[in-house]
C-alpha cells in the first residue's frame, strides 16, 4: 500500500466550498478531504467519520470493520 501526503491547492478550498452547499451538515475538514479525493480520482476513504457515508461517491471503509473488506482492498 502506498502512503503518501497530498497538497491542498486553492482549487481544492473551492471545491470544498461548492460541495458545502449541497452537503451543509459535513464538517469542513470532510470537504476538503471529498475535494482532494475528487482530483485525485480516489473514491475509497478508510475513516470510522460517518460523515463521509453522505458522499454518495465515496465509499467510506470502516477500519472497525477491516476483515469484513481487507481482503478485496488491501494487498
Amino acid at each position: 500500500m502506498e502512503e503518501r501526503i497530498e497538497a491542498i491547492y486553492a482549487g481544492d478550498i473551492h471545491r470544498a466550498a461548492v460541495l458545502a452547499d449541497s452537503y451543509k451538515n459535513l464538517a469542513a475538514r470532510d470537504l476538503v478531504h471529498a475535494a482532494v479525493m475528487q482530483r485525485l480520482g480516489i473514491h475509497r476513504i478508510i475513516s470510522a467519520d460517518t460523515g463521509f457515508d453522505r458522499l454518495p461517491e465515496f465509499e467510506r471503509l470502516d477500519p472497525a470493520k477491516l476483515a469484513g473488506w481487507q481482503r478485496s482492498v488491501l494487498p
